[in-house]
């Protein structure tokens, strides 16, 4: 699955790793980011959004992570959008799926303001922006018996 999303990162400005908690949404997305850094000329940035609980956070959070300060009389959505411009970077928003509506709405307005920007999101369900690659994980297997070589075997175990 990583060579597909991989090939697909100058294909789409928006994909989405969807999958079960657990699946190795995270994991892949962090070994995306590692393989492309050199594509982007501005690098990789990770927004962890698994500790914001307000949809309402969510772009003061992306903000933060990438050290922009909010200027008087500009909204958290152009704060982000004015201090990423034209640069090309690869923007990795982790865990969204309980702030979807949010990270929709802030993807929405980043990518029609930051014309060299791809995103790649980690979710539980696809975040719906237009244009939107969504690759789904399969949840890891776990043999069923008690072998203990098959049980090490496991991608779940593996992970671990």
């Amino acid at each position: 699955m990583a060579a597909e999303i991989r090939s697909a990162i100058g294909s789409y400005r928006v994909m989405t790793i969807t999958g079960m908690g657990g699946a190795g949404k995270t994991r892949l997305a962090m070994q995306l980011a590692a393989d492309t850094i050199d594509d982007f000329e501005h690098g990789v940035r990770l927004v962890e959004l698994a500790a914001v609980a307000d949809d309402a956070l969510v772009a003061d959070a992306v903000a933060a992570t990438l050290g922009y300060q909010p200027a008087p009389d500009v909204s958290r959505f152009d704060t982000v959008a004015n201090g990423i411009g034209d640069r090309q970077l690869l923007l990795v928003l982790d865990n969204c799926e309980h702030v979807i509506d949010a990270v929709h709405e802030l993807v929405q307005h980043l990518v029609g303001r930051c014309p060299s920007l791809t995103v790649l999101a980690t979710s539980r369900e696809r975040i719906g922006a237009t244009g939107e690659a969504v690759f789904a994980v399969p949840p890891m297997a776990m043999p069923g018996d008690d072998d203990v070589a098959a049980v090490r075997a496991a991608s779940a175990v593996q992970l671990f």
